[in-house]
């Protein structure tokens, strides 16, 4: 018996310490210590705690990248805002009839909503332009307003909340959103801490931030005290009056936690030239027994293929990105596909993938970017769809959007289309004679002597030849 005992915590021992991403946790880890989280905000008698927990996690991603300080200010009123009309700086409404003043700010939202509406080219903006005054005075904001922010979302995720995979995201991205029952009878006061252990509350009624944990928080500073210590730091939206300074803690036996919880991962000032994407509105459809989808794109512009964006429905999702100069639709060859980047992702969400090399793109010359995704078995994952593309972009035809089953299908035909996107920056220009012999001047490489977006119509080119010397 006793040998039994000693070989069960000698396995354990061992898959607990070849577990890299439990070895790496620390018992306590906070990240208002380091600075990464912004000052506790006031959402006041609202049912805005959705935007107000997703803003927070954006501005704890822009500090820990170092893209911004801790006084950053990001509006809360205008994600409140887009997330009842389902505007977005591709059309807008100013008599939308969708906006009541007197609901927009009471009947609330959720992740979902939020994740697809960030995806769809949103512009966050400051707090001084869309301030939380607003709040109480209910004024729609203008065009101007709701396009003149600089913060985008570049990657929103999905993922099971256990404790294991929170730790590991609070650390890479400094915090992320969750929900949980807030009923005021679990709440101790006077320790700033929150534990529900009954059973009969069926649902989630509050969104947070989880910015941290302790593993040893003790279990004597809870009213209804659970079996063992543990506990996550969790930043509120009541302000800095509630709780420590904004702050309390929520233990880790608590019932009625989110079963899922969400990342943010943000950037400032993003240099991108055009985008383009046929799914405007803040919906999607998981699409089975798909083999490929593919989205057809003719660029405004000479521009160069930087970025390429798309859903996943699952974890452990591996993708793999083509790219056919035309309409794919008329070739069909698969061998006549060009492979431009494959990688692996490890959540549910909206994903920007860099471009290794960019490709250049000519204007009004169609091109075509087909996407294969295979979960971790090798099958074919969901095809992540807008269902409702023909209502939101008046655009949207024919021809654009496919899903390969065992042929080819336009989507079009069901009034949706696949949600990738592309992302471009701006190809210069250029036109110069070639007078040298062309055994002489086998390569020649052109490089720009300006390295900003300049509209001049001349530039000056060094050019070299294939010994690498300057004429």
């Amino acid at each position: 018996m006793k040998k039994r005992i000693w070989f069960i915590i000698i396995i354990s021992a061992l898959i607990m310490f070849n577990d890299k991403s439990y070895a790496a946790m620390p018992i306590k880890y906070s990240s208002v210590n380091y600075g990464y989280v912004t000052k506790s905000k006031n959402q006041g008698n609202t049912g805005t705690c959705v935007s107000f927990s997703s803003i927070s996690a954006i501005e704890t991603s822009l500090i820990k990248k170092g893209m911004a300080k801790n006084n950053i200010d990001l509006s809360e009123y205008q994600l409140a805002y887009l997330a009842h009309t389902f505007e977005t700086n591709h059309f807008y409404n100013a008599n939308n009839t969708s906006f009541n003043k007197n609901t927009f700010l009471t009947k609330g939202t959720n992740n979902e909503v939020i994740n697809l509406l960030l995806s769809n080219n949103m512009d966050i903006t400051k707090e001084q332009i869309l301030s939380q005054k607003l709040f109480k005075t209910k004024i729609k904001p203008t065009k101007s307003q709701l396009n003149s922010g600089n913060v985008t979302i570049e990657n929103s995720y999905r993922f099971e909340s256990s404790k294991s995979k929170i730790k590991e995201n609070i650390m890479k991205y400094g915090s992320i959103v969750t929900s949980y029952y807030s009923q005021k009878e679990y709440y101790n006061s006077n320790k700033s801490t929150y534990n529900l252990t009954s059973s009969r509350y069926k649902d989630t009624n509050h969104a947070i931030v989880i910015v941290g944990w302790d593993d040893n928080y003790s279990k004597n500073n809870f009213k209804y005290r659970p079996r063992n210590n543990g506990a996550w730091l969790v930043k509120n939206s009541w302000g800095t009056a509630c709780g420590n300074k904004g702050y309390f803690w929520i233990s880790y036996e608590s019932k009625n936690m989110d079963s899922n919880s969400h990342i943010y991962d943000a950037v400032i000032d993003k240099k991108t030239y055009n985008r383009y994407e046929y799914d405007y509105s803040n919906e999607k459809l998981n699409v089975w027994g798909t083999q490929y989808q593919m989205n057809v794109f003719i660029p405004k512009n000479h521009e160069t293929l930087s970025e390429v964006m798309f859903f996943t429905a699952g974890e452990d999702v591996t993708y793999e990105i083509y790219f056919y100069r035309g309409k794919f639709i008329k070739c069909k060859d698969m061998s006549k596909l060009t492979l431009l980047k494959k990688g692996k992702v490890k959540y549910e969400g909206y994903n920007t993938v860099k471009l290794d090399k960019q490709v250049l793109l000519y204007k009004n010359e169609p091109i075509s970017i087909i996407l294969s995704l295979k979960d971790k078995e090798g099958h074919s994952s969901a095809a992540v769809v807008d269902p409702n593309a023909y209502k939101y972009n008046k655009k949207f035809k024919s021809e654009t959007s496919y899903i390969k089953y065992k042929d080819w299908e336009d989507q079009y035909l069901k009034g949706r289309c696949c949600k990738i996107k592309i992302a471009t920056k701006r190809s210069i220009d250029f036109k110069f004679n070639k007078t040298s012999p062309c055994n002489v001047y086998n390569n020649i490489t052109i490089t720009p002597s300006v390295d900003k977006l300049i509209t001049k119509k001349s530039y000056c080119y060094q050019i070299y030849n294939s010994k690498g010397k300057t004429e």
